[in-house]
This record gives C-alpha cells, sequence and structure tokens, in this order.
C-alpha cells in the first residue's frame, strides 16, 4: 500500500554550526542531520541519524569535546491489533571525547551504545541498551583522585528482569 505521509529532513552541506551565548556554546563541525519517516497512522518506519566531528559544548569553565560523534535509530512503528508499539534500533559511537573542569579532567578513547527502546501501546517503556566504554581516564587533581585505563559495560534494562544467575 501508498504511504499516506512521507516525510524526509535533512541538513544541507555545512562547515560548522555554532549556537552561542553569554556563557554557553556548542558547535559541530560538518554536521549530518537526516530524519525520515513515512507511513500510515498504524504503521511508520524511518531513521534518525546524527552525526559531526569535532563536538564542543562549553558551560562557563566546563567543556565537553567529542572527537567523531554518531547517533543512529531505525523506527519502527506498528500500532495494528497485533503490532508492538513505536520501537527504536539504536546505534551510537563516540570517540576521542575529553570532559574538562576547574576539578580536572576526564578522557575517553571510546563510548559505544547499542540496542533497542521502545514504547508499547500502553505508553510503557521498553529498553535494552549496552553502553560500552574504552580505555578511559579519569585526572581530579583537585581531589587528588586519578585512574588510568578504564574498560566498562553498562547494560540497562527497563523494566528490570531479576533473574537467578548459574553458573
Amino acid at each position: 500500500s501508498t504511504p499516506v505521509f512521507d516525510l524526509t529532513l535533512e541538513n544541507k552541506a555545512v562547515e560548522t554550526i555554532a549556537l552561542v551565548s553569554s556563557s554557553q556554546g556548542i558547535r559541530f563541525d560538518r554536521p549530518h542531520f537526516l530524519f525520515s519517516l513515512k507511513g500510515d497512522l498504524t504503521r511508520q518506519t524511518g531513521n534518525f541519524l546524527m552525526a559531526c566531528q569535532n563536538f564542543m559544548a562549553a558551560q562557563g569553565k566546563e567543556t565537553l569535546l567529542v572527537k567523531n560523534f554518531s547517533f543512529n535509530a531505525a523506527v519502527k512503528g506498528d500500532f495494528s491489533d497485533k503490532g508492538n508499539g513505536l520501537d527504536f534500533d539504536i546505534q551510537s559511537d563516540l570517540s576521542g571525547i575529553k570532559l574538562l573542569s576547574k576539578t580536572g579532567q576526564t578522557e575517553i578513547l571510546m563510548l559505544n551504545l547499542a540496542g533497542r527502546a521502545g514504547i508499547t501501546k500502553q505508553m510503557d517503556p521498553l529498553v535494552h541498551l549496552d553502553t560500552r566504554i574504552k580505555d578511559a581516564k579519569i585526572d581530579l587533581s583537585g581531589f587528588k583522585i586519578a585512574a588510568l585505563g578504564i574498560d566498562a559495560r553498562f547494560p540497562l534494562v527497563f523494566p528490570f528482569e531479576n533473574k537467578p544467575l548459574t553458573g
């Protein structure tokens, strides 16, 4: 069947987008934004993509820098009698992350987020995401705290299911 709507929004190629106020600023180099959605009131498919190089956000003396940033979510909605609601298949990759503040700094070589999130037809949230951090360094010299070589994984599941572990 032919979709009732077919919407695509995409930015034109630009070198930099900057949003600045007196004490805050955000900058994206070579940003790419894409949102597409098509379907009808019962079933929809689409995609949301946001990517850039050299992302910077600053507020006062705190600064977040990300050398490469990408976030991609495939969107699928099914509100038919047998459908499950709205579902997002998510993949996000960030690299070259630095967080600078007056108390110290944090560097993360790579941060990945992958999984699914959604909302049922009854408006209940469902989340199954896996976040991985690779080679993080924390230097909070103001508190005399430092940590190197941090690798971590943070699974996020909602609603939480308490399953007994075996083995």
